[in-house]
């Protein structure tokens, strides 16, 4: 993420009484394309975990609905850049909202058992000997 100061001089916090270290609240983040996770639109990727991933970013960033929706084309791969194309240019200026995109992206792209296998990959999900602990529980938490 690209950030730039604002030019006034940034507001201090003091900890503990002896340091002081400048505040991050008058950054501003810049959201790239670069900073977002591609979507390709293929059955092995998880449309609900790209649209986790792009919004916790857009929220970390204080990015707006407008700033996302103008870049978001340009992470858009092969079967999710043909759909993107198909829609129009009328339906895509009707769409307006991150919320908005988001939705029709899950009804574009989850498979139609999705409750179903996310129900069955969470109930027989187990650890394995070949995995860390880390990378057992983040999987669970993503199911």
């Amino acid at each position: 993420l690209t950030h730039q100061l604002s030019s006034s001089h940034r507001p201090n916090i003091r900890l503990h009484d002896t340091t002081i270290i400048p505040s991050a609240v008058s950054s501003t983040i810049h959201l790239t394309a670069s900073d977002l996770p591609t979507y390709r639109g293929r059955q092995d990727e998880d449309i609900d975990q790209w649209v986790e991933q792009v919004s916790a970013i857009k929220q970390y960033s204080h990015t707006t609905d407008g700033e996302l929706l103008k870049i978001l084309p340009v992470v858009f791969r092969d079967n999710a850049l043909t759909w993107f194309t198909t829609f129009g240019e009328t339906k895509r200026s009707t769409l307006t909202t991150w919320g908005g995109w988001k939705e029709m992206l899950k009804q574009a792209f989850r498979s139609a058992n999705y409750q179903i296998k996310s129900l069955r990959d969470l109930k027989y999900r187990t650890f394995t000997n070949n995995e860390s602990v880390n990378d057992y529980y983040f999987d669970k938490c993503r199911l």
